[in-house]
């Protein structure tokens, strides 16, 4: 916790990292929201439905780490959006650790002493497990694509459909947690 906490406070003197790895963490969230189907693009007036038996409904699910919703907002920009707590939850989460690996991505590039990494090579394989939870994170979102596309073909991917959220927050938490023990904040050379 004391690692966060130091990391935190560096960023709030680096305003400039903060507010990219800001932008890029809401990006990821609403990337992952729009992928899991629960912000589309629709044309209607304003209006909030509410589920009548919304209590029973809000830990039910419909796939794996996909929860019923019980809150349909029909925005008037023309956007839908579809509430569930527990997808709230997993996206706050999944923006959280993207926000982290995101910002210790960007000092590193920056800032390669903080991270005590000294050649380029050091900072293109932290871009590996990035890139690898990246990809687990919206493997769901490709498999649901695919499945419409390819039919029988993409459903043996959906054997690893259950683990990609674990693995990707198990892979976005070690990558952060990485990370934060490779900083040497003391050091604020460029």
């Amino acid at each position: 916790m004391t690692l966060i906490k130091t990391y935190l406070n560096f960023l709030l003197r680096e305003k400039k990292i903060l507010y990219q790895s800001i932008l890029a963490g809401l990006a990821y969230g609403v990337f992952y929201y729009a992928a899991i189907g629960y912000m589309r693009f629709e044309a209607h007036e304003f209006s909030i439905i509410t589920i009548p038996n919304w209590s029973n409904m809000t830990f039910k699910t419909r796939a794996p780490f996909l929860w019923e919703p019980t809150i349909r907002l029909y925005s008037g920009l023309g956007i839908t959006f579809d509430f569930s707590f527990m997808n709230i939850l997993l996206t706050c989460l999944l923006i959280v650790l993207a926000f982290l690996n995101i910002s210790l991505l960007i000092t590193s590039i920056k800032m390669p002493k903080i991270c005590n990494l000294k050649s380029k090579g050091g900072r293109i394989m932290a871009l590996l497990p990035a890139f690898l939870s990246g990809f687990a994170c919206c493997a769901p979102t490709f498999v649901i694509v695919w499945v419409s596309i390819f039919g029988g073909v993409a459903t043996s991917f959906l054997a690893f459909a259950r683990w990609a959220i674990p693995l990707s927050l198990v892979m976005l938490t070690l990558g952060a947690w990485r990370g934060l023990r490779l900083l040497n904040i003391n050091e604020t050379d460029r």
